[in-house]
């Protein structure tokens, strides 16, 4: 049975007064109008005054005038959610997956009217019960009190209160660390009220408990994003949408198929690539193999002892692999008004090695210098306003 919102539990004043504490003064003034909207008060009071009061002479007034019996369920759910939205309460978490019947963490997709009447109906068969919800303010959280009771005669008896955040699109849940037998009972009819017509959802602790605030929980482990949330714009998010029709037509699914484009099919890259094998090469080729520039028959005289043969030692020539290779070079780069600083590179292939990162994408080819690619050789100089300069060494004649 779901107790009604206006059941008063008698609890300790003290204990209000923290939970009322714990919340911004603008917070609470919030909660006092909406309880004067839901629960009309006898006496007619002024909402406007309620603007400008203290968070202490509101809290008076809660106790003295407005609800001097207590407050009830509803207003004392109310308070302990909005100070877990509004990061005032740290409670005990523990983060659990939600997995499919093979094991595998998979989002669920809630329909919360349906969420909400399953787990009355199983709640409400064992216990007496009060259920509250509230949307996060700011983060895309569904947060429930609930809260079971028993009965000792007239009086009901209430249990600790046990916390379920519903992200709306993460592979996990988060709820109270509680372990007591009526919160496994609580947590047992989440997951099944999780349980759609064709998933069955089990709930997988993927966590310790951890006493933190909900918004740095969430940014710890609200990270599963689910496309179908994202409508129309889903096939966008798995790059999986229309290609243009401006786009080439070697690359259209059905050419290629339903594929991954790996990084070479890029037409842009592959662009980039030959650019940049002429510039450091000086040909889209690049350098031959170095069995080219070499005297064949003495190449194989000289390897001929070996298993490998000119063809394999032909394949296996570095494509990055400069024809004269350059270890050391230094600039100096001088840049318009009083700043100069100097670069050295060393090691066994300087622009060899630069060729590579350009490849790879870590540096833009078509926004490198020139004298970066190695068109002044193994000479050293000044860069100045972009040009490079020669630095002429006196010496001995």
């Amino acid at each position: 049975m779901h107790v009604d919102d206006t059941l008063i539990c008698g609890g300790i004043r003290e204990e209000v007064l923290t939970k009322i504490n714990r919340l911004d003064a603008f917070i609470l003034k919030n909660l006092v109008r909406e309880w004067l909207t839901k629960f009309p008060h006898v006496e007619a009071i002024n909402v406007e005054d309620i603007i400008d009061m203290s968070l202490k002479t509101l809290a008076n007034l809660i106790f003295t005038d407005l609800w001097p019996g207590g407050l009830n369920i509803y207003q004392l759910a109310q308070l302990d959610v909005s100070a877990i939205c509004s990061d005032k309460l740290s409670i005990s978490w523990v983060v659990s997956a939600t997995m499919d019947k093979d094991d595998k963490t998979i989002v669920v997709n809630m329909d919360f009217k349906e969420f909400n009447h399953k787990l009355k109906e199983l709640l409400g068969k064992v216990h007496t019960f009060h259920i509250y919800s509230a949307s996060h303010p700011c983060l895309p959280l569904i947060i429930y009190r609930i809260q079971l009771f028993e009965t000792n005669g007239s009086q009901f008896v209430s249990h600790k209160p046990f916390f379920v955040v519903m992200p709306l699109r993460y592979k996990v849940i988060f709820h109270s660390a509680q372990r007591d037998i009526h919160s496994q009972f609580i947590l047992q009819c989440v997951s099944i009220a999780l349980n759609q017509s064709r998933n069955v959802i089990r709930l997988r602790p993927i966590s310790r408990p951890t006493k933190e605030l909900l918004t740095v929980l969430d940014r710890n482990f609200g990270t599963a994003l689910a496309n179908s949330l994202h409508g129309a714009w889903a096939a966008y998010l798995d790059v999986d949408a229309e290609p243009t029709p401006l786009g080439s037509p070697e690359k259209h699914p059905i050419v290629v198929g339903k594929r991954r484009l790996i990084s070479d099919d890029d037409e842009g890259i592959k662009s980039k690539k030959e650019r940049a094998m002429l510039r450091f090469k000086g040909s889209k080729r690049g350098v031959k193999s170095k069995t080219k520039y070499l005297n064949k028959r003495f190449y194989q005289r000289i390897y001929r002892m070996c298993d490998q043969d000119v063809a394999d030692a032909e394949i296996e020539t570095d494509i990055y692999l400069s024809l004269v290779p350059v270890k050391k070079v230094e600039y100096i780069i001088r840049i318009t008004g009083s700043v100069e600083f100097k670069l050295k590179l060393s090691g066994l292939d300087i622009f060899g090695g630069i060729h590579e990162l350009c490849d790879k994408q870590h540096i833009e080819i078509d926004e490198l210098p020139g004298w970066l690619t190695g068109e002044n050789g193994n000479e050293s100089g000044i860069i100045e306003n972009g040009d490079f300069r020669k630095i002429n060494r006196g010496g001995l004649i």
